[in-house]
């Protein structure tokens, strides 16, 4: 009985793996385009040059997975289906992080500065 047992938990581990691996290799692929955003992207001249540094500070101090969320949903556009595929979490956790990301891009916005957000 131990034979068909084997084979099926190995395939478990190998999945699990390979889930985590691509998790953590999309939130690498975020980040060196989130820090190639940056480093092209120079604010404008004046207040709104200013509020984008602001804005790009606020998402630098925010972590990979809500930066992830973000990213997706907003700048790429992608529903939250869409999001949880490609990250390969569930629809709920999508809608989790974003409330979460966008709470805390907002309490830095509003002045909390204290590089915890």
């Amino acid at each position: 009985m131990i034979a068909p047992f084997l084979p099926w938990a190995l395939r478990i581990v190998t999945r699990a793996a390979a889930r985590d691996l691509r998790g953590r290799l999309a939130a690498r692929r975020l980040a060196q385009d989130w820090a190639a955003v940056a480093e092209t992207e120079s604010p404008a001249a004046g207040e709104a040059g200013a509020e984008a540094a602001v804005l790009h500070r606020a998402l630098a101090v925010l972590s990979p997975e809500h930066r992830a969320v973000l990213a997706l949903f907003y700048l790429e556009e992608m529903r939250v289906a869409e999001v949880a595929i490609a990250l390969d979490i569930p629809p709920g956790t999508v809608k989790t992080r974003l409330m979460h990301a966008r709470g805390k891009l907002r309490a830095y916005l509003e002045g909390d500065h204290d590089g915890q957000v």
